[in-house]
C-alpha cells in the first residue's frame, strides 16, 4: 500500500499529465471535438484514474485554469510594484501560448472559460483591494470593483488576442494599468 505522501505524487503527476495532454490537443483541435478518449489517449491515463480525478473534461479545464493562476499569482507576489492581479505574468503566459489562448476564449467554450477566470480573478482583485486597508469605507462595495478589474482586464486580454498581437505584454499591462487602475482606487475612495 502506497504511503500518503507517495499517493499524492502519483496523484498531482496524473493531475498534470491530464491537463497537459489537454493543452496539448487543443493546440491541434477545438476543445468542442477534444473528447475524454483522446485526453486519455494523449496522457496514456485510463478511464477510470481520469474519472477518479475529474468528474467531466470541463472539470479538467477549469483545474488547469486555476493551477495556472495560482502559478501566476505565486510569481506576481514576488515583485514589489503594487498589483490588482497578476496582469503581466498572465499576459505573458497568453503571449507564449496564443493558440491555446485563442482556442480557450474563441471556441464554443469561450465564454465558461472566460467566465472561470473572471472568478478566480474577481476572488484575487478582492483579497488585493482588502490586503492592508483595515477601516477601508469605499465609495463603491469592493465586490463590485474586483469585478470591475477582472472583467476590464479579461475584455483587454480579448482585444489583444483578436485585434492587435503587435502589443508586448509589457505594453498591454501598461494600458491596463492606466485605464484601470484610477477607477479602482476611485472606487475605494484612494486616490490614484
Amino acid at each position: 500500500m502506497a504511503t500518503p505522501s507517495v499517493a499524492d505524487r502519483r496523484s498531482k503527476r496524473t493531475r498534470q499529465l491530464l491537463r497537459q495532454a489537454l493543452i496539448d490537443l487543443m493546440q491541434t483541435k477545438s476543445y468542442a471535438a477534444i473528447t475524454v478518449k483522446d485526453v486519455l489517449a494523449r496522457a496514456n491515463v485510463g478511464r477510470s484514474t481520469f474519472y477518479t480525478h475529474f468528474p467531466t473534461k470541463d472539470d479538467l479545464l477549469f483545474d488547469g485554469l486555476q493551477e495556472l493562476l495560482g502559478h501566476l499569482t505565486s510569481l506576481e507576489g514576488q515583485t514589489n510594484e503594487p498589483t490588482l492581479l497578476p496582469s503581466l505574468g498572465f499576459l505573458r503566459h497568453v503571449s507564449q501560448q496564443r493558440r491555446l489562448y485563442q482556442a480557450l476564449f474563441g471556441g464554443p467554450r469561450g465564454a465558461v472559460v472566460a467566465q472561470s477566470l473572471q472568478v478566480q480573478l474577481r476572488a484575487y482583485a478582492e483579497r488585493r483591494l482588502t490586503t492592508g486597508r483595515p477601516g477601508l469605507q469605499p465609495r463603491v462595495p469592493v465586490p463590485v470593483v474586483a469585478d470591475f478589474v477582472a472583467s476590464a482586464f479579461l475584455n483587454l486580454v480579448r482585444w489583444w488576442l483578436d485585434k492587435n498581437p503587435g502589443h508586448s505584454p509589457e505594453q498591454v499591462d501598461e494600458i491596463f494599468r492606466q485605464l484601470v487602475y484610477p477607477g479602482a482606487l476611485a472606487g475605494l475612495g484612494l486616490e490614484p
